[in-house]
């Protein structure tokens, strides 16, 4: 798929120079915000952020600094939440499942096939759309202080693991696998015949090497940046989950930026939508790297994977008051 619904602009010389223009003067008054997640810098989410900062740069001529801090440094959901909250940080991702805990209507992004391709998707985040508008008031509404400014992902999750290549759901048996936060996690791979384990995303790949778990999913750029693939050889293209990463700001934000709000608000939602087309136009090429780098790819039907996890799917979103967005990702099929 070609970037075509936005145009791509190349700026990055511009933001350069732009930073480069700030008089020692200038750089007293200088707002600096914080924007951090838990991928290792190397990750295409990296780049959304950092184009953020580049564009944040040029358009306040300098006067407002983006610093970003990848690799967990501040801390996983939990911590950047809490960060969030008072101000001490201004962006963060955080992925659907992380933000379930707090925010439960985000649990029902943990069940498996949703969504029934990339373009499903784009159109059913797009900006302004029903569940757009829907997960804004979610987040809006409670108690953190914080306002949905994008979605970043976009791309589907697929299952690695260091045993055998699962080709159907009854390979999964005696395998655990790390799920993340969310407790909806456990129960789809449960239902799918795994032992599910959960664990952070910075312990995996230890968990890997010593046998905590046998597995885990991401997408596979997350796999190849992590070097999971060192750990976990087989790969597993089950495109059981589309992943929904959340990118949260601070309402304390807006006071710090003052006259730069409304180009704030705008470049972040931008950044999502170029991270989504950005991230699954990289698909490809991240599984050709995966088997450059001696992964054992394997291409299930998923329709028995689809199947044992039908029950779940109704249950789940009742239980979490989540018919609506049930009704919204379908409404774009």
């Amino acid at each position: 798929m070609k970037i075509s619904r936005r145009t791509v602009l190349t700026t990055g010389a511009a933001a350069a120079g732009a930073m480069v223009m700030g008089m020692p003067a200038r750089a007293q008054s200088r707002t600096i915000l914080r924007y951090a997640h838990v991928q290792p810098e190397s990750h295409v989410t990296t780049a959304s952020a950092q184009w953020l900062a580049d564009q944040l740069a040029e358009v306040s001529s300098a006067d407002v600094e983006m610093q970003i801090f990848p690799g967990g440094q501040l801390g996983g959901p939990d911590e950047m939440l809490d960060s969030l909250q008072v101000g001490a940080l201004d962006f963060a991702w955080i992925s659907a499942a992380g933000l379930a805990q707090s925010m439960p209507e985000f649990n029902v992004f943990s069940l498996s096939y949703l969504f029934d391709s990339d373009e499903h998707f784009l159109a059913a985040m797009a900006e302004g759309s029903p569940l757009y508008k829907r997960l804004q008031e979610i987040v809006g509404e409670s108690p953190y202080g914080v306002e949905l400014a994008g979605i970043l992902g976009g791309v589907p999750r697929n299952l690695y693991n260091n045993v055998r290549g699962v080709e159907k759901p009854s390979d999964l048996d005696g395998i655990k696998v790390r799920v993340q936060s969310s407790p909806v996690e456990a129960r789809v791979w449960s239902a799918l015949g795994a032992s599910p384990q959960q664990l952070a995303w910075t312990e995996i790949y230890t968990g890997l090497q010593t046998g905590v778990v046998n597995g885990a999913e991401s997408s596979i750029d997350a796999y190849l940046s992590s070097n999971f693939n060192e750990v976990a050889p087989y790969l597993s293209l089950t495109r059981h989950q589309y992943m929904v990463l959340p990118l949260l700001m601070s309402k304390r934000t807006y006071e710090k930026v003052g006259d730069h709000a409304q180009d704030l608000v705008r470049l972040a939602a931008e950044s999502g939508v170029r991270n989504q087309i950005e991230y699954q136009n990289g698909s490809l090429a991240s599984l050709r790297k995966a088997v450059e780098r001696g992964a054992t790819v394997s291409e299930p039907n998923v329709a028995p994977f689809r199947e044992a996890v039908a029950d779940i799917v109704q249950g789940e979103a009742d239980r979490y008051n989540a018919n609506d967005i049930l009704q919204m990702i379908a409404g774009q099929r």
